[in-house]
């Protein structure tokens, strides 16, 4: 009987082995065709490139709101420095544009497989299964160039380290978490919430106050060390926040985000009332580590779900508590004993086994979406439109507008082309449909520009009234007066296959 149990438990362990390596294989798949496919299936993507690549000449990242650029984002300095860097060392191009997030996302699942590669076969392809099935689930925000891959590494990163400790003083360990917690902050401001249960979880095991103190010390120089470069003015940074606060919380995305942010939250759950069951007193749960962990890592999505509810938001901003709810999903099996029949110690592995198959199946449609999103003719005849528009006109100055429609303002998301080869980046309107909605007014000196032709040729989706979108939330994006100096300086001189273009009429 023994026998034949241990020789099913093997067989067991092939299948999820051999799944897991199918489902990570299909990470890599889907991570690898994304950066070769020569556009974006996100508005903020090129944002964050374009960001990037001028940041190597020295242009700000976050210039004043009443300055004559437009292209802050709120997105953290860390988002701009991690792409930047690849785009230093391999130059401006829709693929490098991505591949610090696609490296990201790679590294999170290598780290995944580094904390469990010695809990056993099972325990392994469970894990790797979950991260997978996190992954696909919520693509493509597992997968673009803004912060939340990043975020997942940091946090599956910090696991690890908790995992597998440095050798030698306590203290490595403290500071590397707090490193870590402040890169997170460097990427979004409430990244720390994804870092700060394993810091609890430290401190308690260590049984050590100083602990907290060197994490956060080290959390906080190392989220204020960008600032010092003049790329990423902390002023203009903050300015940010005070007004993104005043954003409305929308009901509906508070229901689709906890719908998705079950799957984060069980394992967090089952492992805190395990742990309650396993404690003789109450106030037994304050000092133990486990039991902190579990509960600050559910406070820690309930607050990012609130973050979530938030117009422009969304269900993947619990993206980066994967590899936490992976941890406590093995913590969970580890706190079952095996009986005699080993039906215990089978309990939780089937648990997380479901789970991982829940997501992997609910990921069948996203995955249909999203590879019926890679409009691969239509992006690429776009993108050989704008190379015939810059040989045309190799001696003049060219920048991307929008038109009327939404369908139009997703042919200009290419607009880095133009960026890569060199073209100025003053304005950028998929930053003004954000800061049109949360009611920033456009600056005197930068409707200035548009009145002097700073800029030769703009570009117009083909057959569209200029600057007069209707952006995601509902509301006209561009001002009046921006729109007036417009029509004012420019005007249509010829159309290609895809945009219209508007030459200053001073030329």
């Amino acid at each position: 009987m023994d026998k034949a149990a241990g020789s099913l438990g093997k067989a067991i362990d092939r299948v999820l082995i051999a799944l897991a390596c199918v489902a990570v294989l299909y990470v890599v798949a889907a991570a690898v065709v994304y950066g070769i496919y020569p556009g974006y299936v996100d508005h903020g993507e090129p944002i964050v490139a374009a960001a990037a690549f001028r940041m190597l000449d020295g242009a700000l990242v976050y210039p004043p709101f009443d300055g004559p650029d437009f292209t802050s984002n709120i997105y953290g300095p860390f988002t701009y420095l991690f792409n930047g860097l690849v785009m230093a060392m391999f130059g401006g191009t829709s693929l490098t544009g991505k591949l610090a997030g696609l490296l990201a996302l790679l590294g999170a699942v290598l780290a995944v497989w580094a904390t469990y590669r010695h809990h056993g076969p099972r325990t392994l392809a469970l894990a790797l299964l979950m991260i997978a099935g996190f992954l696909v689930l919520l693509v493509p925000y597992s997968i673009w160039n803004r912060p939340d891959p990043f975020l997942v590494a940091a946090a599956a990163i910090a696991v690890l380290a908790v995992r597998y400790p440095p050798k030698g003083a306590r203290w490595l360990l403290w500071v590397l978490i707090g490193v870590i917690g402040g890169v997170a902050c460097g990427l979004k401001l409430y990244g720390p919430l994804f870092i700060a249960p394993l810091g609890l979880y430290v401190a308690l095991r260590d049984r050590s106050v100083l602990s907290l103190v060197v994490m956060t010390a080290a959390g906080i120089t190392t989220a204020l060390v960008p600032f010092l470069l003049p790329m990423f003015p902390l002023e203009n940074y903050v300015k940010w926040f005070g007004i993104v606060a005043e954003k409305p919380t929308d009901g509906e995305m508070v229901t689709k985000a906890f719908r998705y942010g079950v799957f984060f939250l069980l394992p967090a759950l089952a492992l805190l009332i395990r742990r309650f069951m396993s404690l003789s007193r109450m106030s037994e749960a304050l000092q133990d580590p486990e039991t902190v962990y579990a509960g600050a890592t559910v406070i820690g999505m309930l607050l990012c779900g609130y973050v979530a509810s938030k117009p422009g938001a969304g269900m993947y901003y619990l993206l980066p508590f994967a590899a936490l709810s992976i941890d406590m999903a093995v913590r969970f099996g580890a706190s079952f004993p095996a009986d005699r029949n080993g039906r215990a110690a089978a309990f939780a592995p089937a648990l997380a086994a479901v789970l991982a198959a829940v997501m992997l199946v609910s990921a069948v449609p996203v995955q249909k979406r999203f590879f019926r999103a890679l409009e691969w003719d239509r992006v690429q005849s776009i993108k050989d439109d704008l190379l015939a528009i810059m040989a045309q006109y190799p001696e003049r100055k060219i920048q991307m507008a929008v038109g009327s429609s939404i369908g139009g303002y997703h042919n200009t998301l290419q607009k880095t082309e133009l960026i890569y080869a060199g073209h100025p980046y003053n304005v950028d309107f998929g930053v003004m449909i954000e800061t049109s909605f949360l009611g920033i007014p456009l600056s005197d000196p930068l409707v200035a520009t548009i009145a002097a032709c700073e800029t030769d040729i703009w570009l117009v989706p083909e057959g569209e009234v200029p600057l007069s979108l209707n952006g995601y939330y509902g509301n006209t994006v561009v001002a009046g007066n921006f729109r007036d100096a417009f029509m004012t300086a420019y005007a249509k001189v010829g159309s290609t296959a895809h945009f219209d273009l508007w030459a200053c009429r001073k030329n």
